[in-house]
């Protein structure tokens, strides 16, 4: 059930006398999140108080835990995120989710392939001072990508 159903529901449920409006109001309260056994706590309005989903780090979630949060996020967010995603784990995660895309070089998996052109104005520039930056300047360009901006890589400028 996406989050607007569940919304519709409450606010029927308050109509029809079946939910008092002090306990809508506990409801809604915790409405903008959701806990997942107790080893994520899924932030559903930041894409509306920034213009952005959160991006689900990585490091330290099991594949499965990784696989829970984007099914929670999905049907609310067209591009889900996970940062920091090595090439083994992404296999596993591949295997119960064959649509996931990988980008390498920058640790990210996501729900969708890379946009083919940007939609929000403008350009982000990301500039690295050497070589060994490489693999932070994909992780930060994709994701911009991802989320819809252009791009331009200034790479190996010096210190």
């Amino acid at each position: 059930m996406t989050q607007t159903e569940d919304l519709e529901q409450l606010l029927y449920a308050v109509a029809q006398g079946r939910l008092s409006p002090e306990n809508a109001l506990a409801n809604l309260q915790s409405f903008t999140y959701k806990t997942l056994d107790n080893f994520a706590k899924i932030d559903h309005h930041r894409a509306l108080r920034t213009g952005f989903a959160e991006a689900i780090w990585g490091p330290g979630k099991t594949p499965q835990q990784i696989l829970g949060i984007i099914e929670v996020m999905q049907p609310d967010n067209p591009c889900v995120i996970a940062t920091r995603i090595e090439p083994a784990v992404f296999e596993q995660l591949q295997q119960q989710m064959p649509s996931l895309h990988y980008f390498a070089q920058a640790r990210i998996c996501a729900t969708t392939p890379l946009p083919l052109s940007p939609w929000h104005p403008g350009q982000i520039g990301i500039v690295s001072a050497g070589t060994s930056d490489q693999a932070v300047v994909e992780e930060a360009a994709i994701a911009a990508t991802l989320w819809g901006f252009a791009v331009q890589r200034f790479a190996d400028v010096g210190v």
